[in-house]
């Protein structure tokens, strides 16, 4: 299982490594694509992280795979952000790890369904600076 989930982290990371072309033609991660996916995590957390949907698997992988991607982007380039009301700064203790990170987020997506025109990244900080605010 864990192996499935880690591949799917590994084709989401490669998917969104594509940066440039990704801006060229407009293709990012929508707000409500991470809603379906950490929805999907939510699921997967309350059935005890067991699953015979590969479907399923794939969409909690995602969510993960984008909390991971936000989490690491803050961890290398922390200095190098600019945050403001859109884009707020987070601070996580030291505690945390990235399934309780995951469960936040996936409780926030569903319960601000007026923030899903947002880009999928921008989403996730969201939820996360909700919960751990600096």
């Amino acid at each position: 299982m864990n192996l499935k989930i880690s591949s799917v982290v590994l084709a989401f990371i490669l998917a969104t490594q594509t940066g440039a072309l990704a801006q060229e033609v407009g293709v990012y991660t929508t707000g409500a694509e991470i809603t379906k996916s950490c929805r999907a995590y939510l699921q997967l957390v309350k059935a005890n992280r067991s699953t015979i949907s590969p479907q399923l698997a794939y969409d909690a992988g995602f969510c993960l795979g984008a909390v991971y991607l936000a989490l690491d982007i803050d961890a290398f380039h922390h200095n190098q952000l600019s945050f403001n009301d859109n884009f707020p700064e987070f601070c996580l203790p030291n505690s945390t790890n990235s399934n309780d990170v995951a469960e936040v987020v996936a409780n926030f997506v569903d319960t601000h369904p007026e923030l899903r025109a947002l880009t999928g990244y921008v989403l996730v900080r969201r939820a996360i600076a909700s919960a751990w605010p600096c």
